[in-house]
């Protein structure tokens, strides 16, 4: 576990280096030490127990590589993640599913600017065929 990655975990966990000591058994020195980069190598030991604290697995960790600290608010909150997490566990039934149910969110929403676009457009499209009809049709 590299120090960048423990500091984004922790970021996105909202968990301080006195919290996790107090869930991992690490002393906080060590997770300073790792923090800081004096201990850019920790033990597996040590790596397991600062995992199990921040209830990931070892390929939850690796999900974390491509972010940095300095960015990872504008990326994601930790609600975020937690329905990232619980997206990635379903089936591919259940992942359609909620591609459908995001895709009528975004169009309630007018998220998608092409559909805001699209609608307005249908809009006056069907109040000028309702203009154009023949008087008495």
């Amino acid at each position: 576990m590299s120090l960048e990655k423990l500091k984004i975990v922790m970021k996105i966990k909202g968990c301080s280096a006195d919290e996790l000591s107090d869930k991992s058994g690490v002393p906080k020195s060590t997770i300073n030490k790792i923090i800081c980069g004096i201990t850019p190598d920790p033990r597996y030991s040590t790596v397991k127990q600062l995992v199990n604290a921040l209830n990931l697995n070892i390929d939850e960790l690796v999900d974390y590589l491509d972010l940095s600290a300095d960015n990872i608010d504008e990326k994601f909150s930790s609600a975020e993640w937690d329905i990232i997490k619980k997206y990635r566990r379903l089936d591919d039934y259940g992942k359609e599913a909620v591609g459908a149910i995001l895709a009528v969110e975004e169009k309630r929403c007018n998220i998608d600017p092409a559909a805001k676009e699209a609608e307005a457009l249908s809009k006056e499209f069907a109040q000028m065929k309702n203009n154009t009809r023949a008087p008495g049709a």
